[in-house]
Order: structure tokens, then sequence, then C-alpha cells
């Protein structure tokens, strides 16, 4: 058994006085998981302090999206519907979170048909054309993040970031919702900074896991 952990890196031998020293921690990779999981809630927590509005994080399954976590004001007049397992379709609507998740996680349909977006236009739905619809992810891609153009029937609207691991694949999605205000336009860019900032911090600790996971294998 020494020997083997001797050739895997996990204990070396002084040949001078011939005893063994552990140069590597064998923990469970539930352990580090928990350990990013605490970080994500913390961060999350932390834009829902600055923002003061409703925080989604969005994972990837299959072709859709859906909310793990949620985190709401507890002053906020008018409660936004989504909850915790709600399903955001790639296909269908449109929005900040679909357009993100259209641009950096792509599921091939199993329908034969082509994909089919609408969005919302002068508070109507709007079918978009090919042409649109790939004018606007590309768009979402290139800025990295997306913008709702209108609000939705229910009042609310959505910013969303993409959140990437070490390989680029799409690991999450940050979004934040909120209601109408009369500053909603001029906050905009104060709101898409404090998400990039999380956004970063999640990245940073996606890489820490990583290292620990190769460290403490």
């Amino acid at each position: 058994y020494l020997e083997t952990l001797i050739n895997t890196g996990f204990v070396e031998k002084n040949l001078s006085s011939m005893r063994y020293t552990a140069i590597a921690e064998i923990v469970p990779l539930k352990r580090v998981s928990d350990v990013f999981e605490r970080k994500l809630e913390s961060i999350l927590e932390q834009l829902l302090e600055t923002t003061e509005k409703t925080v989604e994080w969005y994972v990837p399954a299959e072709s859709k999206m859906i909310i793990r976590k949620r985190y709401e004001p507890e002053n906020t007049a008018i409660k936004v519907v989504a909850r915790i397992g709600f399903e955001r379709k790639l296909e269908d609507e449109l929005e900040a979170v679909s357009r993100v998740a259209n641009a950096f996680f792509r599921v091939a349909s199993k329908s034969k048909n082509k994909p089919s977006f609408w969005t919302y236009k002068n508070g109507k739905k709007h079918r978009l054309s090919d042409k649109e619809a790939g004018i606007i992810i590309s768009n979402a891609y290139k800025s990295g993040y997306a913008v709702d153009d209108e609000f939705n029937t229910n009042g609310v609207r959505r910013l969303a970031v993409p959140v990437r691991g070490a390989d680029n694949s799409l690991v999450g999605i940050i979004a934040v919702a909120e209601n109408y205000t009369p500053n909603y336009k001029k906050n905009t860019k104060s709101i898409i900074r404090k998400m990039k900032d999380a956004l970063t911090k999640i990245e940073n600790a996606l890489k820490n896991q990583i290292i620990s996971k190769e460290r403490k294998v």
C-alpha cells in the first residue's frame, strides 16, 4: 500500500530517516463541493443586498434552464412569480435568460422543426424571424450579458449573465429580476456591473474548487 501511495504522489519517503510523510490530503469530493455551494450562496446573497432585486441562479438541463437558487428582498411590494424549480425553455420566449443560454449553452433540439422564438414588443408577443433571433443571441454572446427589451405581463424584466467553468462550458446563469421603477433604465449599467462582479467571484470559486480537488484527491 505504501508503494502505491508513493507512486500516486500522496506519500514521500525520507531515504535518510526511512520515515514516510503524507504530502496530500484525501477528502471526499462532496466536502469540496459543499464549500463551493456555500460560497455561491454567499455571493448571490451579496448581490441581493447590493441590487435590492430578486436574484436567481439557473442551471442547464438538456434544452432548458432551471432555477436552483433564489433570493428575494423582503421589502418588495410586488413579488416575482418564478420559484425554485421553474423551468425556462431555450426555445419559445427569447428573454434575457434564454438569450444567454442560447448564446453560451445550446443543446440541439429533438424537434425536426427550426427553433421558434418570440419576445415582447410594445406590450405584445412579437414572433421573431430567424435573422432577428440570431442577431439577439449574437449580441448576448458578444456583450456577455442580456437584458429584456420590455417588462413582461407580470411586470417583470430580467438581466442575465453567464457563469462558465474552466473548460468554458456554461455552469449557470445569474439573473436579476426587477419590477418597474421610474429609474430602471438609469440603473441598468450599475446592475450589470454588480452582476459581472458576482460572476467573476463565482468563476474564481470554481477555479479554487478544481485546485482543491487536484490537491486533495
